[in-house]
């Protein structure tokens, strides 16, 4: 109690572990750190098990810390491998500890399921592969997909010849690559207009074609 409170009065950023702890247990250190006046703050979910087993790391409850807390949330990891580190990032890690050792070989409680250096290279470079994976959430095509969305849609084009004049009926209209033109979608801004020229068949039909 004293520990958090005394951290919180520096008014320094601040990670806090939470390993071994129940939710209120949280909820009470969180309270006291607000209460001192404590400066930005940082959960992470943590199991306290050398080696933690897959099957008890729980990192859905990452995602508890931060709607119970509205703070950033992170994962201290004391499992084998890097599969839990890609896969806290995935559900919103900013934050993730591991252990390092130089030789998982050396004597000691916390050298065996620790990361030894081209481990954790790889692990650094597994979790940028996984942000850069993640991008921004907004559902558009990327620019590697704009030529092929291009090619791939379809355009509004002629079915048979259109003399000038004449009223754009279904039958007269059809759906076909590449994209680019009136998108099939758009039918119904073309239907019951005139064309404004003659029209070959089988041609991609502009705004301009019609009146």
């Amino acid at each position: 109690v004293d520990l958090t409170a005394g951290v919180a009065r520096t008014g320094l950023p601040t990670i806090m572990s939470t390993g071994m702890s129940t939710l209120p247990e949280v909820a009470a250190a969180v309270e006291r750190h607000r209460r001192e006046n404590g400066g930005p703050l940082a959960l992470l979910h943590c199991v306290s098990s050398y080696p933690a087993p897959l099957s008890e790391m729980n990192l859905r409850a990452m995602e508890t810390l931060r709607t119970e807390f509205g703070v950033p949330v992170g994962l201290s990891d004391h499992s084998q491998g890097i599969e839990t580190d890609i896969i806290a990032v995935a559900l919103g890690a900013v934050i993730i500890e591991k252990h390092f050792t130089l030789d998982r070989r050396l004597p000691g409680p916390d050298h065996a399921m620790s990361t030894e250096p081209a481990e954790f290279t790889e692990l650094v470079r597994a979790v940028e592969r996984t942000r850069a994976a993640l991008g921004n959430g907004i559902k558009t095509p990327v620019p590697s997909e704009i030529e092929l969305r291009r090619i791939s849609r379809r355009s509004i084009v002629t079915a048979r010849a259109i003399p000038a004049g004449t009223v754009l009926t279904r039958e007269l209209i059809a759906f076909k690559r590449p994209g680019g033109g009136i998108d099939p979608t758009e039918l119904a801004s073309v239907l019951g207009r005139r064309a404004s020229r003659d029209l070959a068949p089988d041609v991609a039909i502009s705004r301009d074609d019609l009146r």
